[in-house]
């Protein structure tokens, strides 16, 4: 059965790199590659030249266009009977609205993004030797999705990352802490998150907010593998003032989970209060940092990482047993 995952993320950019510990030699990994711009290709689309350009594209692009058909742009499979028709509608729409002349402003060239996915790619290599480059496909969505992976695939909505200033985002109602994240800075972090997010997906035994905080910790512990040299705000989704809040407070909201017994609820809503997306986590104060939870989650896995080490990345994207995680990790936030 074809796996398909949809990640809806978007980072902003400040400063601050993860330290020296996640940097390592990726100098004599050989990998290169090229997007597929399905952004480019899918607008030379007519009626006039629809049979020959629907086979192009389905040879070029194999099951991530039925995908993209299907369960992205929803108008269909390229078999389907007015499939032409509702793709020409699609393509007019997006010219209508200036919709593919503003993506293809911002990205005319995409070299620099594409350089630092390779490197992100090669990092990859270099932890997960067995496993095969994915391919990168770039498209626009009509603001449907921003990453989606499909089997060995990842693709990007260029549309979702014109820049937190785009006209676009205001009129759709889009709220602005996730604005200031629809950048194209944030490609490559968001890549990688949802590669690990589909290699490794979320396993639970109870799904208490504990198991949550530690398997989104062992993803931004992924992020910082992969991207040593990525500002921290970016692969945390953070302003530099919630930065300092999750690092003053971490002691303080641990206290508190510990205190009010919040590690092992399992109801979903308040479990999204700790590590769901917002501006802020609400049960602090509005200017704590969101997913606060997460942050914790990571220092665990750091914690955990320091007491055990003999074990590597894949065997720690492999654990499952958080309950193992949190008590081997001795976790003290006073330390």
């Amino acid at each position: 059965m074809r796996k398909i995952v949809f990640i809806l993320t978007a980072l902003l950019i400040f400063s601050s790199c993860a330290d020296n510990q996640f940097k390592v030699d990726t100098s004599k990994i050989e990998l290169s590659f090229e997007a597929k711009r399905l952004d480019v290709d899918l607008f030379e689309f007519t009626i006039e030249n629809a049979p020959e350009k629907i086979k192009f594209l389905n040879d070029k692009y194999g099951d991530f266009f039925e995908v993209y058909n299907a369960q992205i742009l929803k108008i269909g499979t390229s078999s389907g009977v007015d499939y032409a028709l509702r793709l020409s509608e699609f393509i007019q729409y997006c010219n209508d609205e200036n919709i593919t002349d503003s993506v293809h402003a911002v990205f005319k060239q995409t070299d620099n993004t594409e350089q630092l996915i390779t490197e992100a790619l090669k990092h990859h290599k270099y932890y997960f030797p067995e496993k095969e480059t994915p391919e990168i496909v770039m498209f626009i969505s009509a603001f449907n999705e921003s990453v989606v992976t499909v089997e060995n695939t990842v693709g990007i909505a260029l549309d979702k990352y014109l820049g937190e200033k785009s006209s676009f985002y205001e009129r759709l109602g889009i709220e602005k802490y996730l604005r200031r994240r629809m950048t194209p800075e944030a490609i490559p972090a968001d890549v990688m998150r949802a590669l690990a997010m589909a290699e490794y997906p979320f396993e639970s035994t109870s799904d208490a907010l504990m198991e949550h905080m530690l398997y989104e910790g062992k993803i931004q512990y992924y992020l910082n593998c992969m991207l040593p040299e990525t500002a921290d705000s970016i692969k945390w989704r953070y302003t530099q003032n919630q930065f300092r809040w999750a690092q003053n407070n971490e002691e303080n909201v641990w206290n508190y989970l510990v205190e009010n017994k919040k590690l092992f609820e399992t109801d979903r809503l308040q479990v999204r209060q700790y590590v769901g997306d917002a501006p802020f986590s609400t049960p602090f104060t509005d200017v704590s940092a969101p997913r606060i939870g997460v942050y914790v989650g990571y220092k665990i896995i750091l914690a955990y990482m320091k007491n055990s080490p003999d074990t590597d990345l894949k065997t720690l994207m492999q654990n499952a047993d958080y309950q193992s995680i949190l008590s081997k990790s001795k976790y003290n936030p006073k330390n």
